[in-house]
């Protein structure tokens, strides 16, 4: 069996092994040829940080950013798949930016094979001029084979972060507000909220403090790359 690897176009050969076969697993199509998939590096769990996920060897396991954010009280924690590299940045580019859709398979099969059916799972949403101007959440197109909760509204006034400085996407006020029709599903449980890029977390805090702030239980961070 044969498919074109959406990074490169080049043939993938999907052969199905007889013990493939006999173990009766649900049978995925690979989107990337192997040579491609080397481009997108991996993060390392054991050199890592243990809270946000970025890259390196850290005193104590935590990066400089974390154990700022441990300060003011705040200790999500956060898993990335990925390295942000020159080659994620070129994906985002692409997929998000220029609004290529079908790139989004990539990297389905990491979503769903690290979620369950036992998580609340939220994606950070887009604003409606978003949405409308891309025709898609960039997000919700990983989580394509995974059930999840749209829970979050943006608000009207929020910033686009794309264009922002650290210092400024750390200042930035609460850009979101939760379904009043959402409070029941989220209250006293494990949330995980689901974004593509982790930078410097506040994305993904602001979400986390709301649900918190309404009921959740626990919130931790999940992103295609760190």
């Amino acid at each position: 069996m044969k498919n074109k690897c959406l990074w490169c176009n080049k043939s993938i050969n999907n052969e199905l092994t007889l013990s493939f076969i006999l173990s009766f697993k649900s049978y995925q199509e690979q989107s990337l040829c192997n040579e491609c998939l080397n481009l997108f590096k991996v993060i390392n769990n054991d050199l890592c940080c243990h809270m946000c996920g970025r890259s390196g060897t850290f005193k104590f396991n935590k990066c400089s950013d974390c154990l700022r954010w441990q300060k003011i009280g705040d200790s999500l924690v956060n898993h990335s798949f990925f390295q942000y590299n020159d080659v994620m940045k070129d994906y985002m580019q692409k997929y998000k930016f220029n609004g290529d859709y079908r790139l989004r398979k990539m990297f389905c099969k990491y979503f769903e094979q690290y979620l369950n059916s036992d998580m609340i799972i939220i994606p950070v949403p887009v604003s409606d001029k978003t949405f409308n101007q891309r025709g898609f959440n960039q997000v919700e197109g990983f989580l394509e084979n995974v059930e999840y909760l749209n829970a979050l509204l943006v608000n009207e006034d929020k910033q686009t972060q794309s264009h922002l400085n650290r210092k400024d996407r750390i200042s930035t006020k609460q850009p979101f507000k939760l379904k009043h029709s959402m409070k029941n599903n989220i209250f006293n449980r494990n949330i995980i909220i689901v974004d593509d890029i982790y930078t410097t977390g506040t994305t993904m805090r602001h979400a986390g403090k709301l649900l918190i702030d309404n009921g959740a239980k626990n919130v931790q961070g999940l992103t295609l790359a760190r």
